[in-house]
């Protein structure tokens, strides 16, 4: 079965080396730049079904936050995999993560996010 993932995030650089990340644990990856490109691309995600096996979303991006995006999916037409949606932040708070862990998201500090995405990634992927 094809695996999928959403990455949202609005540094260039950065949505590059995540979508490379993935791609090498053979996951199909849709990429965006800013939630509102992502919420109109996935405006005809099926009802009751998960639209992505994993999401990761930056917190701090123009237009809508990552906790903003998270809580839009949780309510609205996706069923989103619980544990399988991580918020990364490069200035990751102790309000930010007990937000990010209201919504059933993991939140990871940008700085050691390829080490703890490595890790939720490999115990998935087996």
């Amino acid at each position: 079965m094809d695996k999928t993932a959403l990455i949202v995030e609005d540094d260039d650089n950065y949505r590059e080396l995540l979508t490379e990340f993935l791609s090498d644990y053979d996951f199909t990856v849709s990429a965006f730049s800013s939630p509102l490109d992502c919420i109109k691309d996935n405006s005809q995600c099926p009802k009751g079904q998960p639209c992505y096996d994993i999401i990761i979303t930056d917190n701090q991006m123009p237009g809508m936050d990552g906790i903003e995006f998270l809580d839009l999916l949780y309510h609205g037409a996706c069923d989103i995999p619980h544990k399988l949606t991580v918020l990364l932040s490069g200035y990751l708070t102790a309000d930010i993560a007990a937000r990010a862990k209201q919504l059933g998201s993991l939140s990871f500090s940008k700085q050691n996010a390829v080490h703890e995405l490595t890790q939720l990634i490999e115990s998935i992927a087996a």
